[in-house]
């Protein structure tokens, strides 16, 4: 199988936002503390907030960049954020699919 790593635009918001939307629960979720798998449901991740924020996250712009790994079936299997600040950058996110 092969991978490519491409630049992301905006019009990769909604996969990304549902491949971290898988993501995030099979990170995140642990009951015992309180951080319940209902956290990361899909209502959740289809309300208003969370699209423009993960529209906001993948738009290329000065102080921030986003790349994906995707397959040759164009699934998302990977994606980072980082954003750039004077003197430094901070990765805001990294994930790649478990199954990877």
């Amino acid at each position: 199988m092969g991978q490519v790593i491409i630049e992301a635009a905006s019009e990769w918001a909604d996969k990304y936002r549902l491949f971290c939307q898988r993501a995030y629960k099979e990170a995140y979720v642990r009951p015992e503390i309180g951080i319940t798998d209902e956290l990361f449901s899909v209502e959740v991740f289809n309300s208003p907030r969370v699209i423009k924020y993960f529209a906001d996250l993948i738009r290329s712009a000065d102080d921030h960049r986003a790349w994906l790994v995707i397959d040759n079936n164009r699934q998302i299997i990977g994606g980072a954020v980082a954003h750039r600040f004077l003197g430094f950058c901070e990765m805001k996110s990294f994930y790649v699919a478990s199954e990877m």
